[in-house]
Parts: C-alpha cells; sequence; structure tokens
C-alpha cells in the first residue's frame, strides 16, 4: 500500500498534547509535579509518533496555543502543508489508544478517490480527520464545532455533497473518565504510562474500587436469593 501511496502526496498532522489532558492528569494525580506530567503526554505524543512513521508517510507536527483560536489554528497547519504541495492531510490527535498505523494508510488510501475521512470518537468529536486540498473553504474549517460532542456530527453536515469515508468509532482520552476507561481497557502499550500516574495518584485507586463495587451490587442484584445455612 506504501508504494501506492508514494505517488500521492498524502501528510500526517499529528497534534500534540492538549491543555484538556492536561488538566484531566492534574485531576487524576493532584499532587503530579507538572514537569512529569508533560513527561507522561510526552510519552502518548512518542506512541503516536511511532505510529506513523510504520506507514511511512511523511509526519508533521504541531502545537496548539490554548489561548488562541482552535479552529484558526487547525485549519492554518493544514494549509500550510497544502500549500507545500500536498494533495491531502490526514489530521490525528495523540490520545487514542486504539488508533493503529493501518488506521492511517486506510484513510490515505481512501483519500486517493475520496475528498473527506473521519476517524469518528465516542464521545462525538474525531479522533482523525483526513482531508483534500480545496474541499472546505477558511470559513468553514474554522466555524467547525472544534473541541465539542458534536464535531462529527457538524463535519458530515458540512460535507454533505463530498464523498466521505467513515473508519471505525474509537475511544479516546481527554477526560479522567476517558484515562479510567484507558486503563481498564487494559491496553498493553500504556502500562507504563498508568504505571506512572498511580505512582503520584491515590484517586485513580479511589475510582477503580468505586468502579468495582458498583459492578459488584450490580451483579449481586441479578443473582438468586442466596440460601440461609442455619448451624445448630
Amino acid at each position: 500500500m506504501s508504494n501506492q501511496l508514494s505517488t500521492f502526496k498524502t501528510a500526517v498532522l499529528l497534534f500534540n498534547s492538549t491543555s484538556k489532558q492536561h488538566a484531566s492528569l492534574m485531576q487524576l494525580a493532584p499532587n503530579m509535579p507538572t514537569k512529569k506530567v508533560v513527561g507522561l503526554l510526552e510519552v502518548l505524543n512518542g506512541r503516536a509518533t511511532a505510529i506513523v512513521k510504520k506507514t511511512k508517510l511523511p509526519l508533521f507536527q504541531v502545537d496548539i496555543n490554548k489561548k488562541l483560536d482552535f479552529g484558526a489554528q487547525t485549519y492554518e497547519a493544514y494549509q500550510k502543508l497544502f500549500d507545500q504541495g500536498f494533495q491531502s492531510v490526514i489530521g490525528i490527535s495523540n490520545d487514542c489508544p486504539a488508533l493503529s498505523s493501518q488506521d492511517i494508510l486506510i484513510a490515505a488510501n481512501a483519500l486517493k478517490t475520496k475528498q473527506v475521512v473521519l476517524g469518528p470518537a465516542n464521545d462525538g468529536g474525531l479522533y482523525l480527520f483526513g482531508l483534500c486540498n480545496n474541499q472546505l473553504s477558511k470559513q468553514e474549517f474554522t466555524h467547525l464545532n472544534w473541541q465539542t460532542k458534536s464535531l462529527s456530527a457538524e463535519v458530515k453536515r458540512v460535507c454533505t455533497s463530498k464523498t466521505i469515508v467513515t473508519l471505525t468509532e474509537k475511544a479516546d482520552m481527554d477526560t479522567v473518565a476517558d484515562f479510567i476507561a484507558a486503563l481498564k481497557s487494559k491496553f498493553e502499550h500504556l502500562r507504563d504510562f498508568f504505571a506512572q500516574l498511580f505512582s503520584f495518584t491515590e484517586r485513580v485507586v479511589r475510582a477503580l474500587v468505586e468502579i468495582k463495587i458498583a459492578f459488584f451490587f450490580k451483579n449481586l442484584s441479578l443473582r438468586a436469593p442466596p440460601e440461609w445455612v442455619i448451624v445448630r
């Protein structure tokens, strides 16, 4: 597949850790030094980078300034690559633990004949956004409901006249609940990430205990009444 893609200029744009992720980690580990939080987020960035490298596609990274408009910064990042001659750009974030190099290759291959590729997150956002050049105007792009639960639906609405390919829905990691869900999913590549997180917090432990207790009582309510045995 990579040989076929070499004649079609596609770039991958990685959006590095966000302030929302940073805030969520601080909630999980309030005693963790800021430097350590940044280090954990770099672990996520490193994994995403490794995934892209497997595809052999050119990789570009961008850091979003939380003080500036997110949509405008995202548009400029895509447009900069289009201006360099790339015919399509696949934007990904570092917060989708189930994202694979195969997902990116499928998107790149689809963009050879399609105009838009969406990787919908289960919270309504996107973990992947593939776009061919000149498909969205600056106004259309910047006015999308970025960083909201309606982003995926909004992109589909705006792109109704275009050919869209939708990938498998996956979970991302933005909120505290997302991080805990990823921990429960036991992603092997996140073992060290959560080991470091555990060393700085008790909140995750408490949350997991509460989940287990809730799960126990839920199962208990589905069982038959216990048989009492009287010992004389």
